[in-house]
């Protein structure tokens, strides 16, 4: 009960079309810092999706999350163009040999650590 007035309550007091809004930044306008290394941004932004995004209207639920096609979307677009490309290769060898987000996620980090040699 206590649940179901919280989430009438927070349907009343955000703006309409919420979550459309907050997937539309993350897809367009979020983009690394450039005091932010690439492990801090991959965190925040997997943060957003897996405890705000549930949380905002229409559904409050799991399934309103993004997709991991879309987080890999929104990080490559809010790196620098210079590592766009880079990532992209990355990226699609993991798809194709493991298909596992920790190796993923592996591969951004060391990729970030060359980056920063460079």
């Amino acid at each position: 009960m206590v649940t179901s007035a919280l989430n009438q309550l927070m349907t009343g007091l955000l703006p309409n079309k919420v979550l459309q809004c907050v997937k539309r930044y993350l897809r367009r306008e979020a983009r690394k810092p450039f005091d932010m290394n690439i492990k801090s941004y991959y965190m925040n932004i997997t943060r957003i999706n897996s405890e705000e995004i549930p949380k905002l209207p229409p559904n409050f639920a799991e399934t309103q999350s993004l997709a991991e096609d879309e987080i890999v979307d929104i990080l490559l677009y809010g790196t620098p163009k210079s590592w766009q490309k880079e990532m992209d290769h990355r990226y699609q060898l993991f798809i194709h040999t493991s298909g596992n987000n920790d190796d993923l996620y592996q591969a951004g980090v060391h990729f970030q650590e060359e980056m920063d040699y460079q």
